[in-house]
């Protein structure tokens, strides 16, 4: 009845990809102990962090989807 884990078929990367612009990259960032995951812009920007790559993704689609004004126009 309740899934625990991803659904089958849900790829957050590849789903965010189709908003955010080409060479939009999750890099793992270490610091104090920490480590986590952090979604950047090609220009540089970091629009989403979070401890597990996917869950980074899934935070900046949804930055993308606040903020189309911010992404280049096509």
């Amino acid at each position: 009845m309740f899934a625990k884990g991803p659904m089958p078929g849900a790829m957050p990367k590849e789903d965010a990809l189709k908003l955010l612009p080409e060479g939009t990259v999750c890099k793992r960032m270490s610091g104090m102990g920490i480590t986590g995951f952090v979604v950047t812009l090609p220009n540089g920007k970091q629009i989403a962090s979070a401890g597990t790559p996917g869950q980074a993704w899934r935070k900046a689609q949804d930055w993308a989807y606040r903020h189309p004004e911010e992404l280049p126009s096509e």
